[in-house]
């Protein structure tokens, strides 16, 4: 879900900027690191906010307490963290959606019928608004042909198909596949409904990690 090096810029908790750099957000350590070829030194204990940008685009502000400063590593903890206007666009989520794959026309059948098209039960792993991710057995397909994923609850209040096509560099292991797809055809509704699911579920897991010291750290929404 969360990139170990993205763009990042460093600021006093007065919004006073300090430096350019990179982030990495540590579930695992709940703790948010800022690095560079110099970072200032800042004293123990002090608060500092950290911006994580993407494609130019800031998605993330975490404020927390320095934990760590050293000439190129400043890590904070204790954070409050403020999902910013618009990073659902960007980011991607970690998911274990069923779905069902129905197969393209391969140019060899051309004979075969749309209703005898068949349906393959896949598992959606990863999904952003531009790509998924999904887990089944292996397919035969035309690799320039697109795929219809049929997707429900929880990404979707009702089915909708999405419209998507797969990388070559899939990865296959004997009979199980992993597809990494693009998404190249999704209606106006459905792109909604996908980001307020996205959203929902980065919340959550910033909720999670950091919620194990509710008198100090806070993950806040912007509607």
């Amino acid at each position: 879900m969360f990139s170990n090096n993205y763009q990042a810029i460093l600021m006093s908790d007065n919004d006073v900027l300090l430096e350019y750099g990179f982030a990495a957000i540590s579930i695992k350590n709940k703790s948010v690191d800022f690095t560079n070829t110099f970072v200032p030194l800042i004293k123990i204990g002090a608060t500092v906010k950290i911006i994580c940008n993407k494609n130019g685009q800031s998605i993330l502000s975490f404020i927390g307490e320095v934990y760590l400063s050293s000439r190129k590593l400043l890590r904070i903890i204790s954070i409050k963290c403020n999902l910013l206007p618009d990073a659902e666009k960007l980011l991607s989520v970690n998911t274990n959606i069923n779905a069902e794959i129905k197969l393209p026309i391969i140019k060899a059948k051309a004979f075969t019928s749309q209703q005898n098209r068949k349906l393959v039960d896949c598992m959606i792993v990863a999904v952003s608004t531009q790509r998924l991710i999904f887990n089944s057995s292996q397919l035969e397909f035309d690799w320039e042909s697109s795929l219809s994923v049929k997707v429900s609850e929880p990404a979707f209040k009702k089915p909708t198909t999405i419209e998507i096509k797969a990388d070559k560099n899939s990865l296959v292991f004997g009979d199980k596949a992993r597809y990494d797809c693009q998404i190249i055809m999704i209606s106006d509704s459905a792109i909604v409904e996908l980001m307020s699911f996205i959203r929902a579920s980065i919340l959550d897991v910033l909720k999670n990690v950091l919620d194990n010291n509710p008198e100090t750290t806070q993950v806040e929404g912007v509607d």
